[in-house]
């Protein structure tokens, strides 16, 4: 029988990832007795502070649900984001470690004047963006904690072939402009909360693990190539970061392969944001 180490197991992370995806995770936490696996897997998502695990996957019904609840709302905005693993995850480990603490999602309705400005420069990029007006957008942000000096850095790097630094991003304008938009009211509409969000925000630390265990289990334990990180778009029930469980469009990822397959086989859906403002 294999030893629980610290060190990541991959037959153990194959039972929580089954149990994720069912939904079954909760009562692995919650409930009593358990069978040998069952216990196995406890000890090893308390022995490695995991309960992330608990909270920020999203079972396969959910997202069946909400995805298709999306798809039947806002039928016109067809609007995949996909950002490159390999990019996305130098971002992440390089933010993480010069002490920013948050990650911020911020969407925006194509055009984009601050999108276009930045692309200048690549107008191969430029015209891939282009074809998608009138469509959703988004841009990653990285937050310091109030009490640091260092200054958020925003990136456009979904849809893109890498990351490109926008040097005078506002997010509180972005938020404005995205929520006073033509698409940003589309969303509010099918809201029956009247609620659109601006952004994302998501705890860096999580994020690290999020990227750290598709390398590990994808690419260490199932050999898979991971190419991107798709976020699809879902409607429904989410929690808010100071109003509670509101209904609303969010943002749910899964890891895609070389042949831009999604690994839905092999790894859960997750949402690990809080939605704002």
């Amino acid at each position: 029988m294999e030893t629980l180490e610290e060190d990541f197991n991959c037959s153990v992370e194959a039972f929580i990832i089954s149990l994720e995806k069912s939904g079954g995770i909760e009562d692995l936490i919650n409930n009593e007795p358990l069978t040998e696996n069952e216990v196995r897997a406890k000890k090893y998502i308390m022995s490695n502070n995991m309960l992330y695990t608990v909270t920020d996957p999203i079972k396969d019904a959910k997202f069946t649900m909400d995805r298709a609840n999306f798809i039947s709302l806002l039928p016109r905005i067809q609007s995949p984001l996909s950002v490159n693993f390999n990019i996305f995850e130098t971002l992440v480990t390089d933010h993480l470690g010069a002490g920013y603490v948050d990650m911020k999602i911020s969407f925006m309705e194509l055009p984009s004047l601050e999108i276009t400005k930045i692309l200048e420069a690549a107008p191969q990029e430029s015209e891939a963006l282009a074809s998608r007006e009138g469509h959703l957008y988004a841009v990653v942000s990285f937050i310091a904690d109030a009490s640091s000096d260092l200054l958020g850095a925003t990136y456009a790097v979904f849809n893109l072939q890498q990351a490109y630094h926008i040097t005078s991003a506002d997010l509180w304008i972005y938020c404005q402009n995205f929520q006073g938009s033509a698409l940003g009211s589309r969303i509010r509409n099918a809201s029956t909360n009247n609620y659109v969000p601006c952004c994302q925000k998501y705890d860096l630390r999580k994020v690290k693990k999020y990227t750290d265990r598709i390398r590990q289990y994808l690419g260490g334990c199932k050999e898979k190539t991971v190419e991107n990180i798709d976020f699809e778009l879902c409607f429904g029930e989410r929690k808010h970061v100071t109003r509670g469980t509101i209904q609303s469009f969010y943002l749910a990822s899964i890891p895609s392969d070389n042949s831009k397959a999604q690994l839905t086989a092999h790894f859960p859906y997750y949402d690990q944001g809080s939605l704002e403002p």
